[in-house]
């Protein structure tokens, strides 16, 4: 059975949260997540978003939806091709299991290392989708300490958003009071 797969580029800021509102919006119109690809983009971000499903909508209902996403500046393109039942692929696993980390938790106190910036990149590719990697690897360079690194990446969040992320961080409190 044959379905379309629809590709769509679009210009963003760089804000969390756009993919989850995307990926939302397009399943409300049919349309199932496969994967996104980002590229820098002067101020922005420059997202590939693929998708796979039959369009329960007309086109110009598709770009009304699209424009409506906060903090999507523009829309370049969407194209329509055939894609067949095993184009619909499963998210990528996580390089660490959640127990894990659950067990081990970061320190605002520890120095940022790789695996560090895995374990963040993931976190934050959970709620925010792949936007993450290029606020992840701006706020490493103006961190030193995994507080800070945290601290810094919270710069781009909303309120409530903040104090979820920032939440299972030991020491943050004291490292933000400058102890």
């Amino acid at each position: 059975m044959l379905t379309k797969s629809i590709e769509i580029k679009l210009i963003a800021t760089k804000k969390m949260g756009i993919l989850p509102i995307l990926m939302r919006k397009l399943g409300n119109l049919g349309l199932i997540y496969r994967r996104c690809i980002t590229d820098e983009h002067e101020n922005g971000v420059k997202l590939t978003v693929v998708c796979v499903g039959d369009l329960n909508y007309d086109r110009e209902y598709l770009n009304e939806t699209l424009e409506s996403v906060p903090h999507v500046d523009s829309i370049i393109s969407v194209t329509e091709s055939q894609a067949g039942p095993n184009d619909v692929v499963e998210s990528l696993p996580t390089r660490f299991d959640k127990t894990i980390t659950a067990l081990n938790p970061l320190r605002a106190a520890d120095v940022i290392t790789h695996d560090v910036m895995n374990i963040v990149e993931d976190r934050l590719a959970e709620s925010f989708g792949p936007v993450a990697i290029i606020l992840l690897k701006k706020a490493a360079k103006e961190s030193n300490l995994v507080g800070e690194l945290f601290l810094n990446l919270a710069k781009n969040l909303d309120d409530d958003q903040r104090i979820i992320f920032l939440r299972d961080i030991d020491g943050l409190d004291q490292l933000a009071l400058g102890s």
